[in-house]
Parts: C-alpha cells; sequence; structure tokens
C-alpha cells in the first residue's frame, strides 16, 4: 500500500463500531497512518421540534437536547478513541447535522489528508434499507476515497 496519511473512522458508537475500529487499527498500523474518528451527533429532533411546532416558534428545550447530546457524544467519543490499543497516532472530531451530508462534507474539505475511510453499518433489513437509506450507503456514493464498510 502506498504511503496513506489519515484513515478516518466514522463511528456512532453502535455494536458493530468495534468492528470497524479494529480494522480501522490495523489499517493505520499497516500504513504508519493517524486514525481520525469522528461522529455526527444528528440534530433532526431540533428540525422536527419547530416543524412540528410553527405557531411557537423555535423550542426552547431543542437547544438543551441539543446541548446534552453534544456533551455526551463527546463523553463518548473521548471514550471510543482513547480505547485505542495501537501504536497509531488518533485524533477525534464532533460534527452536528445530517450525518450523511456532514459526513460527506468533512471529507470533502480534508480529501488531501485521507487516504481510507472505514466505517459500520447497522444491520437493517433490505425493505428498511430500500426506504429510509443508511449513511453507509450514502457516504460510498459520495466518496472518492477507499471505503471500507463492515
Amino acid at each position: 500500500m502506498g504511503t496513506q496519511k489519515e484513515i478516518i473512522l466514522a463511528t456512532d458508537f453502535f455494536e458493530h463500531s468495534d468492528a470497524a475500529k479494529n480494522a480501522a487499527i490495523q489499517l493505520a498500523e499497516f500504513s504508519q497512518a493517524i486514525v481520525h474518528v469522528v461522529h455526527v451527533c444528528d440534530n433532526a429532533f431540533e428540525q422536527q421540534a419547530t416543524w412540528a411546532t410553527p405557531w411557537a416558534g423555535p423550542q426552547a428545550w431543542a437547544g438543551d437536547v441539543l446541548e446534552r447530546m453534544k456533551k455526551e457524544a463527546q463523553e463518548n467519543l473521548k471514550m471510543f478513541a482513547t480505547g485505542f490499543a495501537t501504536k497509531a497516532q488518533v485524533q477525534s472530531t464532533l460534527l452536528i447535522g445530517n450525518p450523511a451530508k456532514q459526513l460527506k462534507t468533512y471529507l470533502e474539505k480534508t480529501m488531501a489528508k485521507v487516504s481510507f475511510v472505514v466505517l459500520a453499518k447497522h444491520r437493517r433489513s433490505y425493505f428498511a434499507e430500500f426506504f429510509l437509506g443508511s449513511v453507509a450507503c450514502k457516504v460510498i456514493h459520495n466518496c472518492v476515497h477507499p471505503t471500507l464498510i463492515i
């Protein structure tokens, strides 16, 4: 393999994330790359709260919930990123918004540094996958980097 600079590990902290984490570690050690752990805190509920009660305006509770979610996500991200048993350097980033869109934007901004993307796919039924899609599928369709889906 060539000289890989950065491996992006997108995680949602669910059970399949550990397998993706192990794959990212192996790739990083093999290619002497930095592992950059990225988590996107989905703020869809905030938009729904505003839409559900247009006469009342933005709901104050939605902002409070988002702040709590961000804090919890930051703590989870820190625990996840420090749990690597590797010699590779590990960094982490928390993004807010639609996971597929935020990952796409993030990958576009860091295109020159990124050489590999690793993420776990949820085990949904084919029916749900067809109608709802998935972040993994959207990343695959928009990513120009080699991508490993676990």
